[in-house]
């Protein structure tokens, strides 16, 4: 933070009163509960005037409570902190390669069409995986770490090579049994030679 200046200073004073601690943790997870138990109707609906409308009372009073005990957990908010802080690095990542890849393309073109969205969208999934990965604390470390320690400790090459071949092999059933992606495939090999 930069010390000395007077947002420097708020942002301190926010931290000393424990407004990333307690305040936007505590709405982060009110907002998140809230707007899925709405989403989901899980308590049902109720009927005024004629016109159904979800139980908002039933819902707020729910993750007003999930909410005081996740910040009543100062390990939960840690973790919420963390994955929170570099989550939102893989956000800006992801938008600055959507501005890349925006330059080099046409007007018309979307950022990603196809099999390059789905690929892009792995990618981005494994990255948050590995993020809430490494904020979770397990046995003194990460659990990010933890697997990284036993896999090197346990796994051998063969059992590598045994999860290859089985991702080959199954790879192989999928392609051949699927008649749709033979004919995209060789249809595509066709209008190339044409």
């Amino acid at each position: 933070m930069a010390e000395g200046t007077v947002f420097g200073n708020v942002l301190q004073f926010f931290s000393d009163a424990g407004i990333y601690q307690v305040v936007l943790p505590f709405l982060l997870i009110f907002a998140m509960v809230f707007a899925i138990l709405e989403k989901t109707k899980v308590f049902g609906l109720e009927e005024i005037n004629g016109k159904q409308y979800t139980r908002k009372n039933v819902n707020s009073i729910v993750a007003f409570v999930i909410a005081f005990f996740v910040v009543g957990s100062s390990q939960l908010v840690e973790i919420i902190l963390k994955v929170s802080s570099q989550a939102m690095i893989v956000l800006l990542v992801v938008v600055l390669a959507m501005v890349l890849i925006g330059t080099f393309s046409k007007e018309d073109e979307g950022y990603f069409t196809g099999p390059y969205k789905w690929i892009f969208m792995v990618i981005v999934g494994l990255a948050l995986a590995l993020i809430i990965a490494n904020a979770i604390p397990i046995a003194g470390t990460t659990a990010l770490r933890y697997a990284y320690d036993w896999l090197i400790a346990n796994v051998t090459s063969t059992i590598i090579a045994t999860i290859l071949l089985i991702a080959l092999i199954i790879g192989v059933m999928v392609f051949i049994t699927s008649g749709d992606l033979i004919e995209k495939f060789l249809g595509g090999a066709k209008k190339k030679e044409e």
